[in-house]
């Protein structure tokens, strides 16, 4: 993946110069294994989706290192609220449940919805 086909540019302003590039090689080599996910589709479909799971891993990876310049993103960070108090601003979040490899995903939505496709992946159960 190049930086000119990240998805989610225009929901980042003022990146340091080189941000996106660096992220993309972090993603590359530590979630390499995205890349042999969804087999067993036929290849267009197995290629959108590890595309698309890649731009959300590198737009988590940006997310959380410089969230000052998320831009139209509204979010509670991926969480779920599971009850709220207005007149006592009292809110309560659930928490998410995955294996300990996978719980840094939580941090932002991008994560999330990196998660959700890998906790979803029809290939993620043939692992034995």
């Amino acid at each position: 993946m190049l930086a000119g086909d990240f998805r989610f540019t225009a929901r980042f302003t003022n990146l340091p110069s080189g941000a996106i590039e660096e992220a993309i090689d972090y993603i590359e080599v530590a979630w390499c294994g995205i890349r042999t996910l969804w087999t067993r589709l036929k290849p267009a479909l197995r290629d959108e989706k590890r595309e698309l799971c890649i731009n959300y891993l590198v737009a988590w990876y940006l997310a959380d290192l410089y969230p000052g310049s998320i831009q139209g993103v509204y979010t509670q960070n991926g969480a779920n609220l599971r009850s709220k108090n207005v007149g006592g601003t009292e809110v309560s979040f659930n928490t998410r449940k995955v294996q300990a490899s996978l719980e840094v995903l939580t941090t932002n939505i991008f994560g999330v919805r990196a998660l959700d496709m890998i906790t979803t992946c029809p290939d993620m159960f043939l692992l034995r």
